[in-house]
């Protein structure tokens, strides 16, 4: 029982960390020109 809730809770943390580092990484993309940058107002 101990087990199983360790697990979910070190994948989610997982997830989310990985969430993060992608989130930078796409703004570093768009500021670097490789992708458009969209309009939030659409």
């Amino acid at each position: 029982e101990n087990l199983i809730s360790s697990v979910i809770l070190s994948v989610t943390g997982f997830v989310f960390l990985w969430g993060i580092n992608e989130t930078i990484e796409q703004e570093e993309r768009v500021n670097k020109g490789w992708f458009p940058k969209k309009d939030k107002n659409k």
